[in-house]
């Protein structure tokens, strides 16, 4: 059997253990994909939760101000009866009197 030169041998080596360092690295970016996979959906779920309380906050702040605006226009509408009373009450005061008819 043919020696293998020193050349060889340290050629093999070197390249076994690139090939292990690769491997080893490969291992620790699929551990780090795993974490920031993990974050990202921590993070969506509390963006998620957020979006669900803003949407609920502006749902019930849509409903206050529409029950602002309602009550709103009652009292505009009885206001605005009003003055059409006292206006009804000015003019027939300005009014002629009514002459007997002859």
């Amino acid at each position: 059997m043919e020696q293998f030169s020193p050349e060889i041998v340290a050629i093999l080596a070197v390249g076994v253990a690139i090939a292990g360092l690769v491997l080893q690295q490969g291992r620790r970016i699929d551990a780090l994909s795993m974490r920031m996979d993990e974050q990202d959906r921590r993070t969506d779920d509390r963006f998620r939760q957020m979006g669900d309380q803003v949407n609920e906050q502006f749902r019930n702040l849509s409903d206050q101000m529409n029950e602002r605006f309602r009550n709103l226009s009652d009292r505009v509408a009885r206001v605005e009866g009003k003055l059409d009373l006292l206006e009804t009450f000015i003019t027939r005061r300005n009014e002629p009197p009514v002459t007997p008819a002859e």
